[in-house]
């Protein structure tokens, strides 16, 4: 799951909810590197299922933006 300051009750609630279903619940913060680490344990098959709660890298790799200029290119 991916995850910010911001929004850290849904998060909280996100988790519980799916602990409760049975699934085992990894939050990567999107500051910094957390959002790369996030898709190279996906790309590795460490990672079965995503839910991406912070959506900015995604809009700052189409649009240009500035939040993880590492993405553009």
């Amino acid at each position: 799951m991916s995850s910010m300051g911001g929004i850290n009750r849904a998060v909280f609630s996100a988790q519980k909810i799916l602990e409760d279903k049975g699934f085992e619940v990894v939050a990567f913060h999107t500051v910094g590197t957390g959002g790369q680490a996030l898709e190279d344990a996906v790309q590795q098959g460490l990672i079965h299922g995503v839910l991406d709660l912070v959506t900015h890298e995604v809009m700052d790799h189409l649009y240009g933006g500035i939040v993880m200029p590492a993405l553009r290119g």
